[in-house]
């Protein structure tokens, strides 16, 4: 095969792929992880089974379609900047380091995309969240960017951008070091799917492990039109009134969507690049 780079058409087709495979499979769990945000009382079993008894599998994947075309735009974002980046510090820093190229690329990329990331997911959270409520204010990704606009002001839709930008800078950072380490250390006899698909679980893995507590607060700042305090405020609010537990509230959501929808991204990705660079 061969080994030259990719252009950016096709590096925004894997990223597409990669990114709409994913939320195909894992939406739902990003449902039930919104709502645990949202609402602390409630366990993973608790939002589980009352949205399959109140809404039905349809309730799993509200909000579906924000994330779903935007993630087009998002992993193409990630992996082209990411790929430029090393490139520019492998061309302009004497003898870097793995570590350090993949870590700072990784968060570049990240807080690049999160001014994308953030007015998406505050829709797609107003919309998951509403179905947990017995009015629904919402009738859709247009009527909630509508509403915002008229009620809080455009700017409201980039409401958490610090949290998002937090989250992302740190999580991709530490999500490509996670999936380059792990790949570089599985077994050589491993057939390429299946180090691909580990080293894409271990990605997950390490995103979510720092980005849970910055993507919880974010979720309760976007949710609630209400809300004007930043990250730090909320945050701190947050566990003085229900303890340090309260901003990893819905780890098993994230960490379960996390964990295959990177291996996912990853594996679609690869693949999808290679058919293009036959």
């Amino acid at each position: 095969m061969t080994t030259r780079q990719p252009t950016i058409t096709e590096a925004v087709i894997a990223g597409s792929v990669s990114g709409m495979s994913s939320v195909v499979v894992c939406h739902p769990l990003d449902t039930i992880r919104t709502r645990l945000q949202h609402n602390a009382s409630r366990s993973f079993s608790m939002v589980v089974t009352g949205t399959l008894r109140s809404e039905g599998l349809r309730g799993l994947y509200s909000g579906f379609l924000p994330p779903f075309f935007s993630q087009a735009v998002y992993k193409s974002v990630i992996f082209t900047t990411q790929a430029k980046v090393r490139q520019l510090i492998a061309a302009n820093v004497i003898d870097p380091s793995p570590l350090f190229s993949t870590i700072v690329s990784g968060a570049v990329a990240g807080a690049v995309n999160a001014s994308l990331v953030a007015p998406v997911e505050l829709v797609r959270n107003r919309l998951q969240v509403q179905g947990t409520t017995a009015s629904q204010q919402y009738s859709g990704t247009f009527d909630v960017i509508a509403k915002v606009i008229k009620r809080e002001g455009v700017l409201s839709l980039w409401k958490g951008l610090s949290a998002t930008v937090t989250r992302d800078a740190l999580g991709v950072g530490l999500y490509f070091v996670g999936f380059d380490l792990a790949k570089t250390h599985l077994p050589d006899e491993w057939n390429p799917t299946s180090r691909v698909l580990v080293a894409g679980a271990i990605g997950g893995i390490s995103f979510w492990a720092i980005a849970l507590p910055f993507d919880t607060i974010k979720t309760v700042i976007q949710v609630s039109p209400q809300t004007s305090q930043g990250m730090v405020a909320t945050g701190l609010a947050l566990v003085r009134r229900e303890g340090l537990g309260r901003i990893f509230h819905g780890w098993q959501a994230a960490f379960s969507r996390g964990i295959p929808g990177a291996a996912i991204t990853f594996y679609a990705y690869d693949s999808t690049m290679a058919y293009l660079l036959r």
